[in-house]
């Protein structure tokens, strides 16, 4: 559902603060008017979408207290997560690693939205990775925050993939070394980034 507001707003179907167009989500999602508007109803309750009075659902509007409190919350989850990381030793896990390479292979490729996501992708494993489920589903419901936050500010919006590589790079050596203070500081690290990067373009969103 959430890959599909995305989509919709990445390709002008859909605007942030605009009401969500219920053709246009049933096409897309193959979901039922009915199923459509209890599926919207789950996401409102995770804040993932806005209602109004009169029942309409809408795509949020990013605000500068939106994204900081997404990020602040995503920071402190995080530090959590790559900590047992690191703690538990054993390296890094395969899967994180292999997403890792498939950033590595995207920015090669000059695909800076797949990489984005990628990197999403790659936050997401870890923290299943971590075996905490209730922080994982907490820190994933984040992530869809953080997909849909992208999609809002459009298509002009591309995080810099060598910022990406270089702070997951960090973030991956520590916890295969086992260091869990040098992973925490990591993991700040990238959060900082990601809110001094987005944070500018809320000004600039596509209209």
């Amino acid at each position: 559902m959430v890959a599909g507001l995305c989509e919709a707003i990445a390709e002008g179907a859909l605007h942030a603060g605009r009401v969500i167009n219920a053709r246009t989500m049933t096409s897309r999602t193959g979901l039922s008017a009915g199923t459509l508007v209890d599926a919207l109803r789950h996401l409102v309750e995770d804040g993932l979408v806005d209602q109004d009075r009169a029942g309409h659902f809408y795509v949020p509007t990013p605000a500068e207290r939106d994204v900081l409190e997404s990020y602040t919350a995503r920071g402190l989850l995080g530090t959590a997560l790559v900590r047992r990381l690191a703690a538990r030793g054993g390296g890094v896990p395969d899967t994180v690693d292999a997403l890792y390479q498939r950033i590595g292979r995207s920015a090669v490729e000059d695909e800076p939205l797949v990489t984005g996501s990628l990197d999403l992708d790659l936050q997401d494993e870890l923290a299943r990775a971590a075996d905490m489920p209730r922080i994982e589903a907490m820190f994933t419901r984040l992530t869809l925050q953080i997909r849909l936050f992208a999609a809002a500010l459009g298509v002009t919006y591309q995080h810099p993939v060598d910022g990406i590589i270089t702070d997951d790079g960090r973030v991956l050596e520590a916890i295969g070394s086992s260091d869990q203070d040098a992973a925490i500081a990591a993991w700040r690290e990238k959060i900082d980034n990601c809110i001094r990067y987005m944070v500018p373009h809320l000004g600039q969103r596509r209209r």
